[in-house]
């Protein structure tokens, strides 16, 4: 990241810096999001007290990382004696001092010799166009069930038997594991793919999403981040609606409506502020219902994207689309 924060492990988030509350999956090994959410809730919403549906026996009193100046951030990072890497010995030097003091800065960034930038209210940008995208083939993979994508594995299921209370999918006495509610039976894989096939779309909309349709393995391939854009903003509610128990389904659907008021060409700061509160509570809908293996820092990064938002302004002024489709190939 340009800004000089690493965009890697437990502190990924440039926003929750060292109040990140990730963690490492045993099984999995990855780092896992799951049950960071809920300390972005109101004080006294229920979430916060309950030890069933996230971590078990686990409660959250604690707030939401605050949000540092520009001033304490260039400070900190002075400190700490991070060097930019044009000078002498500056890639041995950073990372000596990552290592003992366990932060997140790589490097000390060239733009803070710029006069405005310890007031500039956001130093980076997060792009919606690539969250977007890997939250719906996260999401979209999961449900399907697709082999070697899916976040619903072996692995995955023997981490969430350690965190969770979900009998329901823990190993049954055969030795298997059962079918989850969030994903698809054969048939239910058959009717989505047979229907993204025939859709019809007005020209220019969207590309041939039938050609990414594949009948056979019941999957979509080879889709644009344009063709994500649209199925989940504009099909999830449809494609799902009646394949999956109404607690699934709902917190999907909330989803795609949260990205698709984020992306409006007009945004207004009530309507920012409101997805600020209501994106924690989605999050931790579907931290109730998916493992934790499928809370990545993608899953994550849409917590702080109505912040950015309500500073930055609209976000088709900021993300990849025009620069991408200029790309020549």
């Amino acid at each position: 990241m340009l800004s000089g924060w690493s965009t890697a492990g437990k502190l990924a988030c440039p926003h929750c810096m060292e109040y990140s509350d990730a963690f490492s999956l045993p099984n999995g090994r990855k780092t896992s999001w799951f049950d960071n959410h809920r300390k972005f809730l109101p004080h006294n919403h229920p979430f916060r007290r309950n030890k069933n549906c996230f971590i078990k026996n686990k409660t959250i009193s604690s707030q939401s990382p605050p949000t540092r100046s520009g001033t304490e951030i260039l400070e900190h990072i002075d400190m700490l004696g991070l060097r930019k890497v044009t000078e002498a010995y500056a890639d041995e030097i950073n990372s000596n001092i990552c290592k003992t003091s366990g932060c997140g800065w790589r490097k000390r960034s060239i733009f803070w010799d710029l006069p405005y930038w310890s007031t500039n209210l956001i130093r980076h940008n997060f792009d919606v166009m690539h969250i977007e995208k890997n939250v719906f083939e996260n999401v979209f993979n999961t449900v399907m069930n697709i082999e070697g994508k899916t976040k619903d594995n072996i692995k995955a299921r023997e981490d969430l038997a350690m965190f969770c209370r979900r009998k329901e999918l823990e190993k049954n006495a055969n030795g298997k594991y059962p079918k989850a509610n969030y994903t698809l039976d054969k048939n239910g894989k058959q009717a989505v793919c047979e229907w993204v096939k025939n859709l019809k779309f007005p020209d220019g909309y969207v590309s041939n999403m039938g050609r990414c349709v594949d009948l056979k393995k019941y999957k979509l391939f080879g889709m644009k981040s344009h063709d994500c854009h649209v199925f989940m903003q504009r099909l999830i509610p449809i494609a799902f609606r009646n394949l999956m128990p109404t607690n699934v389904w709902e917190p999907l659907t909330e989803l795609s409506l949260f990205f698709k008021d984020l992306t409006c060409t007009k945004l207004k700061e009530e309507d920012m502020r409101r997805l600020e509160l209501e994106i924690p509570e989605i999050l931790c809908k579907l931290e109730r219902i998916f493992p934790p293996a499928f809370f990545d820092s993608m899953e994550h990064l849409p917590v702080h994207l109505p912040y950015e938002a309500r500073i930055a302004g609209p976000v088709q002024f900021r993300w990849m689309y025009p620069y991408e489709s200029s790309f020549v190939i």
